[in-house]
């Protein structure tokens, strides 16, 4: 048991004292503790207690030096605060074990580890050299923290600062070439590959490519890479910076060909040993609310509006026969409302071309409602279902196979862009061919099979009032949005997305500017492929699709494929297009030169082309092709891209490379922008529609029109509102003052119409003139007829 001491004064001289202080002694000499406590409860320092507040007060007051004095020449170190040299490791170790005993001895020619040891209780380092040593390891700025010289801002380790600032000289890059002496430059073949390797570790990043203070900004790269990009990786680059590359050619032999590289900006690449230029990565990332579009006079709108009266300008017909208007449910300034059930029924208002005629269409029930044209044979219309959302176009004339055809409405799935619950537009853009829009946006072009006579608003087969209200028609200029496009695209190595000089990559970015939106690019075209190789991949693609853009040719007249099967080949892509529900519009093929004529005007390099002066015959038999077929063609990859020639290659200022082509064959990016902007003009016009009405065909009075015994001999024609030909006369009766024709409701007119027209008697001469008259109810009278008078001629009549 422990004694316990008493309380007496000191000093004291209790058996009791004596023998608790004689433990007390052998503490304060033994203990490793800093401090014992007395019999009063007082605490004391112990022997190595005050070692130990010696040396915090030496270490506080500096460490003392021996010079001149190492473990190699031996010393003695008598305080805790000497030092002696290491010159093994160039470290100062001081000694922290007991100097008790006197100094602490070091003889010559010895080290800390056998002299004691290092650790704890003996040779300790104090020296920078362990520092530095951890300095130098390939982690050795994690031992470093510090903040940057923004403010506010925080410590943070030097590793993670330099980590989010890398770039291409971290894995040994340099921008030294001279754009001239390859020998002397470094090659980056190696430090590009790292830098890829490390980026596809972690899942894709930043490659950064810096022009340093004394660098030119060109990084060459000498040799073949087969390193993949297995992540998405983002370039961004200096301005001025630029890669020169000598290597086999081809995406497995440099992970800088791959198309799916996104860049910040163009960045240059020169293909020294083929001797072109090009630019890398699929796109340049710019948004386009970063573009400022340009505008020409011709870009210019003139929207006039009228309101149309339900009252005095609009007709109701059923569907099943529209040369009859049945009586509506009521009408008003502004709306018109008509009973549904058995069968199409529409409000309808007579159209010029050009005019956009707008309304509201609604019903309280749901079904299917349209809008489209009457024409003089007939109808047609798109169509939505409010339910499922499908859109159809329907085509009914009379004496021809009826119409339907799905339609794709890509993205356009919400309330707000169902027919019934939209502004619906009507646009007649020639006398055979109009558009549907909703709120502003096509949503698709139909070219009719008869003349254009009126505009159309109405439902299927809804056993409830449907009413059209709002009604105004807009004449003038406009411009004719778009509902997002889904487009198919068919070409060779021009046009291939793998391809670094495709024009695909340039379309999306140049409708987008004109506010057309793309939902989506199937883009089948392969480096390489003939017309009926491509032919062969459409025929894979199922319906759903608007449009597909053909761009093929190249590779047959290189390879000298036959005439009769070029031309068999384009027309069964076009028809097999047009089967599927996408407009199909062919690309007459881009020109190109021979290597020889290249070499000839300074280029080193570039595509051994054949067969370039048969160019012009390919483009005649294919523009027939399609013509035979009813495609739509696109010139401006004749008209676009300028004089065709190496002589650019030795002017000023193309001394270099061709402004239009890279390799003699294949566009630079200067080229695939204009052959994109020339395909972007294409699908533009598909949905603006120019007027085509003079080339469009007049077609037969249809009988329904005629009274009885009218044009029994001699049928006139109509186109829209004009009129030409021959009508024979009643054989019997008296044709002066009596009703010839009705026109149909549709096609009404404002006030009475009067014209002077040729008689025509029975040997098909003059026989004088007379007076045709046609009324506001449509009823077509001749009056003042010669007597020899049998039929007369409608040739320039427009109502």
């Amino acid at each position: 048991m422990a004694t316990q001491p008493t309380n007496l004064p000191v000093p004291s001289e209790s058996p009791r004292d004596l023998k608790f202080n004689a433990g007390k002694i052998d503490e304060y000499v033994t203990s490793m503790g800093w401090t014992y406590t007395d019999r009063f409860g007082q605490k004391h320092y112990t022997i190595e207690g005050m070692n130990y507040l010696s040396q915090q007060a030496m270490a506080a007051y500096g460490y003392v030096i021996l010079t001149g004095k190492t473990f190699t020449t031996g010393a003695t170190l008598n305080n805790p605060n000497e030092v002696l040299l290491n010159t093994a490791d160039g470290e100062y170790y001081k000694w922290t074990g007991s100097f008790a005993s006197g100094g602490k001895v070091v003889p010559a020619n010895s080290t800390p580890a056998g002299t004691g040891g290092i650790g704890p209780g003996a040779w300790i380092g104090v020296g920078d050299a362990s520092l530095r040593s951890d300095l130098k390891k390939s982690n050795g700025t994690s031992n470093i923290y510090g903040t940057t010289d923004a403010t506010g801002s925080v410590a943070r380790n030097l590793s993670n600062i330099i980590s989010d600032n890398k770039n291409l000289l971290i894995f040994g890059g340099m921008d030294d070439f001279d754009g001239t002496n390859t020998s002397s430059a470094t090659n980056n073949k190696d430090a590009f590959a790292k830098y890829f390797a490390y980026l596809n570790s972690i899942g894709g990043g930043v490659l950064r490519l810096i022009k340093t203070k004394n660098g030119t900004g060109r990084y060459l790269i000498n040799g073949d890479d087969s390193t993949p990009v297995t992540s998405p990786v983002r370039i961004v680059a200096d301005d001025g910076v630029s890669i020169h590359i000598i290597y086999s050619g081809g995406a497995a032999n440099s992970p800088l060909v791959n198309t799916g590289l996104q860049v910040n900006r163009q960045i240059k690449i020169q293909y020294i040993n083929f001797g072109f230029t090009s630019y890398i990565g699929k796109n340049v990332q710019s948004t386009l609310g970063e573009n400022i579009p340009t505008l020409c006079n011709s870009d210019g709108v003139f929207s006039n509006p009228v309101s149309i009266n339900g009252t005095t300008d609009m007709k109701i017909l059923k569907l099943s026969n529209t040369n009859v208007a049945v009586a509506p449910v009521s009408s008003s300034s502004d709306s018109i409302v008509m009973a549904g059930g058995g069968g199409a029924t529409v409000a309808s208002t007579s159209v010029l071309v050009g005019d956009e005629v707008m309304s509201l269409v609604s019903s309280p029930s749901g079904g299917i409602f349209l809008a489209g044209v009457i024409t003089a044979g007939g109808y047609a219309y798109f169509a939505q279902d409010s339910g499922t959302q499908a859109v159809k176009v329907v085509d009914g004339t009379t004496g021809l196979p009826p119409v339907l055809i799905g339609v794709p409405y890509a993205l356009m799935d919400q309330q707000r862009d169902l027919f019934n619950n939209a502004l619906i537009t009507v646009k007649i853009t020639s006398t055979r061919s109009f558009s549907v829009l909703v709120n502003g946006l096509s949503m698709g072009s139909y070219t009719t099979r008869s003349g254009i006579i009126g505009a159309c608003f109405g439902a299927e087969n809804i056993n409830n009032n449907i009413t059209v209200s709002q009604m105004a028609k807009v004449s003038g200029r406009s411009f004719a949005g778009s509902k997002p496009l889904k487009i198919i695209i068919c070409g060779d190595s021009i046009t291939d997305n793998s391809v670094q000089y495709s024009h695909a990559k340039y379309l999306q970015m140049l409708l987008g500017s004109a506010g057309v939106n793309i939902a989506e690019i199937n883009n089948i075209a392969v480096a390489g492929e003939t017309a009926a190789q491509q032919y062969t991949r459409l025929q894979t693609i199922g319906s759903g699709y608007d449009l597909c853009l053909i761009q093929v040719g190249v590779n047959d007249i290189q390879g000298g494929t036959s005439f009769s099967g070029f031309v068999s080949t384009i027309q069964g892509m076009v028809t097999y297009a047009k089967g599927i529900g996408a407009q199909p519009i062919v690309a007459l093929p881009t020109s190109f030169y021979s290597k020889a004529e290249a070499i000839a005007n300074g280029q080193s390099g570039g595509q051994n082309t054949q067969n370039n002066a048969a160019i012009h015959s390919y483009r005649a038999v294919l523009t027939r092709a399609v013509a035979d077929s009813g495609g739509l063609l696109n010139l401006e990859t004749m008209k676009g891209y300028g004089a065709m020639t190496a002589k650019w290659l030795s002017l000023t200022p193309y001394a270099v490379s061709d402004s239009i082509v890279a390799d003699n064959i294949h566009p630079t990016p200067y080229g695939s922008m204009m052959l994109a902007l020339g395909w972007a003009r294409s699908v533009l016009g598909w949905l603006c529609r120019p007027d085509t009405t003079n080339s469009e065909a007049f077609e037969a009075v249809p009988s329904s029109w005629l009274s009885s015994g009218y044009g029994l001999l001699n049928v006139p024609n109509v186109r829209g509102r004009e009129f030409s030909g021959i009508l024979s006369l009643h054989a019997t009766n008296n044709n002066d003052g009596a009703v010839a024709f009705t026109l149909p409701p549709s096609l009404k007119i404002k006030s009475v119409v009067m014209k002077t027209v040729t008689a025509i008697n029975a040997s098909n001469l003059p026989a004088g003139v007379c007076n045709m008259y046609v009324g506001t109810d449509g009823k077509c009278y001749f009056f003042n007829l010669p007597g020899t008078a049998t039929k007369v001629s409608l040739d320039g009549i427009k109502l």
